[in-house]
């Protein structure tokens, strides 16, 4: 009996000591998350995975403007009304959340012109979807980059939250999914600035986008300060600066507004870490701070709408030469072809101001006697042909530099290329160079039904303009011919 109650007592000690321990082992991981929390301050999930994005450096970026447009903007814009309620991120998904749950679903919103609540709700789009399609192996839903999910967004197309509501899907979607998902594609993206750009190329950029009513998707280094945001955040860290040994974490949001006399000048934002984030889950952040820790910024290309009947291609345009001494370049039209009226030496130094006023893709390049091709737009393989803009003027090469006249004399021909969608600008170029003829004909045959019939485009006399309509072709050629001395 001895024996026996010993044993028990032994037994119930032994029990009683696991479960204190396991009490106290709780216990213990809760508090040092909870300080994990404190040190490391992310009480909320971000989700930009640490590594090189490697799809954002490729991506093309926005050709600069003038920077008369982008003084122009006017003081402050906003497109908070056509935003969903801010979302709540359970998981590593903000890249999922800002790209297609707030930037997607404001861009429908507008489309469709809703501004109630109800209604936009109703309509969001799914980051459940375009996060798993995206990073299908990653069962934790932990980290993507916005890049690759706009990529999918312009590949496969996003369905609606209400159709696909699992945030970390366990399994892929299926062809239901995808069969919502395709009607909602994104027409594409650029990307705004890179890395490496200036402080005043990352806000006038930015509010240029919003200011044209396209949400612009960020990534930002995002310290503990940020999780405790309300009207303004005001960073107490620095961008390159680690806690603990710990560095910052890495978020994507949405910035959908801004104004250049609230506190100085700010971006106001949408989050995904519910209403009760921020103020009601958005927050401003001053262009100062957000210059320092804002990396990346990618824009949406516009939606265009498709129309109950068809409707005619609308195309206006219209390109200036100035030489470096600020005299105008002047031209005379001949036969549907622009004639510079003076002939210019070599060494003669000049700009090219193009200008769109209907959204277009721009395509333009040249060629002399030796017959070679030249690109004038885009001008660098990094730049993007999409001048979606309502209003758009680039500078060639750009507003500090000029082009210069090499010392080959004959007559330089260019051809520029307003498009109402991308063109396959290479095979069209083959098509130029193998084909025969002057050429102005090579690049009409090259492209065949896609060129908008003179008898449809109005060219200006007296100077580099046209205004176009047609129900058949897509593309405007405005050619030119200049005698080089």
């Amino acid at each position: 009996m001895t024996i026996s109650i010993n044993r028990k007592m032994r037994f119930l000690a032994l029990a009683t000591f696991k479960h204190l321990s396991m009490k106290m082992l709780t216990v213990w991981l809760f508090a040092s998350m909870m300080s994990l929390n404190v040190v490391w301050g992310q009480n909320y999930p971000r989700g930009i995975r640490p590594g090189e994005d490697s799809l954002y450096q490729e991506t093309l970026q926005k050709a600069p403007m003038t920077e008369e447009l982008y003084r122009n903007v006017g003081s402050a814009a906003s497109l908070k009304k056509y935003c969903p309620t801010p979302g709540y991120q359970k998981y590593g998904t903000c890249a999922a959340f800002a790209s297609a749950y707030s930037a997607r679903t404001i861009t429908e919103a507008m489309y469709q012109g809703w501004t109630n609540p109800t209604q936009i709700a109703r309509d969001a789009f799914s980051p459940g979807f375009i996060y798993k399609i995206s990073e299908p192996n990653r069962g934790d839903c932990w980290g993507a980059f916005p890049s690759e999910i706009l990529e999918n967004m312009a590949r496969y197309g996003v369905p609606k939250l209400s159709d696909f509501p699992t945030e970390c899907s366990p399994s892929y979607p299926g062809q239901t999914a995808f069969n919502d998902a395709s009607g909602f594609k994104i027409q594409g993206y650029v990307k705004l600035f890179s890395e490496h750009s200036c402080e005043k190329d990352k806000v006038q950029t930015v509010r240029k986008s919003i200011s044209e009513g396209n949400p612009v998707v960020i990534s930002m280094i995002c310290p503990a300060s940020f999780d405790k945001a309300n009207d303004l955040w005001t960073p107490t860290e620095s961008p390159h600066a680690s806690t603990s040994g710990r560095e910052h974490g890495r978020h994507a949001i949405c910035v959908i507004g801004y104004d250049d006399n609230k506190y100085g000048g700010a971006f106001e934002i949408i989050n995904s870490w519910s209403t009760n984030w921020g103020n009601g889950g958005f927050t401003w952040i001053k262009y100062t701070d957000f210059v320092r820790f804002i990396y990346q910024g990618l824009e949406m290309l516009p939606l265009k709408k498709a129309p109950i009947i068809e409707e005619p291609t609308e195309l206006k345009g219209s390109v200036q030469f100035v030489e470096n001494t600020g005299q105008s370049m002047d031209v005379y039209l001949k036969n549907g072809t622009y004639h510079f009226k003076n002939p210019y030496p070599g060494g003669t130094r000049f700009r090219m101001y193009i200008n769109n006023n209907e959204p277009a893709y721009l395509y333009a390049f040249g060629t002399d006697r030796t017959g070679e091709l030249f690109p004038i737009f885009p001008f660098d393989p990094s730049i993007s042909p999409a001048l979606t803009y309502s209003n758009n003027q680039v500078a060639i090469p750009s507003e500090e530099k000029h082009i210069r006249l090499d010392s080959n004399p004959g007559t330089d021909y260019m051809c520029l290329l307003y498009a109402r969608s991308p063109l396959k600008i290479e095979e069209i170029k083959t098509k130029v160079r193998n084909g025969s003829g002057t050429f102005e004909e090579r690049v009409k045959a090259a492209l065949g039904k896609q060129l908008i019939e003179l008898s449809e485009v109005n060219l200006h006399r007296d100077e580099i303009g046209f205004e176009a309509k047609s129900m058949w072709g897509e593309v405007v050629a405005v050619f030119l011919e200049l005698e080089h001395r």
